[in-house]
């Protein structure tokens, strides 16, 4: 039975508590598990010191063609970002180290975005613990104003606690935003000066 809800179409496999890499029958399962050694990699090149204090991200803007390359179904891309939790999460368990993973860093459209709903439907269901995610990401790009990357974000991030209420505890980011660069008057280009307003707003409005 799929989910009432029409912007979010998942079946009950996806509600499953417990994920394992290879569980499920997959397509891309060769793509997943070198997810899962490339992590071990970034972490021996570096230093688990150093690559703690970075902020992962899963997929970006996962829902769109152009990205999706491997044509991912929910099922598919739950797979992925639970595989990609179980390589940092493998990589930091050695030095008792702690890590930073969230998404799905899209765009959160009504129709035809199933991956971006389908996680967080995922996470607001199962047990705690399970949801591979430690923040929600999303990107609302702002039209090119600070206004507009404020209220879009705000209006996003009410819709989300709104449809799932378990998830209101999780830290919440815009990661991705358009703001005015330039300003063209009639002695030249500067840098636009309501930038650094606009780059403020955001970041405050992504601690919210």
């Amino acid at each position: 039975m799929k989910n009432k809800d029409p912007t979010i179409d998942i079946n009950d496999d996806t509600r499953r508590e417990r994920r394992e890499i290879g569980q499920t029958e997959n397509k891309n399962i060769d793509h997943i598990h070198d997810q899962h050694q490339a992590l071990f990699g970034v972490s021996e090149s570096f230093g688990v010191e150093i690559v703690s204090k970075w902020r992962f991200e899963s997929w970006n803007e996962p829902d769109l063609k152009g990205y999706n390359c491997l044509n991912m179904s929910v099922l598919e891309y739950l797979d992925y970002v639970s595989a990609t939790n179980e390589g940092l999460k493998s990589a930091f368990s050695a030095s008792n180290s702690t890590y930073k993973f969230g998404g799905p860093a899209g765009l959160f459209r009504d129709k035809n975005h199933p991956l971006c709903w389908g996680i967080l439907e995922f996470c607001s269901s199962a047990s705690i613990g399970v949801c591979p995610l430690k923040f929600v990401s999303f990107h609302r790009k702002g039209g090119g104003s600070a206004k507009g990357v404020v209220d879009g974000s705000l209006v996003l991030i009410d819709k989300i606690f709104e449809k799932f209420p378990m998830l209101k505890k999780m830290p919440v980011s815009n990661e991705q935003i358009r703001p005015p660069l330039f300003t063209t008057t009639g002695t030249g280009t500067s840098w636009d000066p309501t930038l650094a307003l606009c780059l403020f707003t955001t970041t405050d409005t992504g601690t919210r």
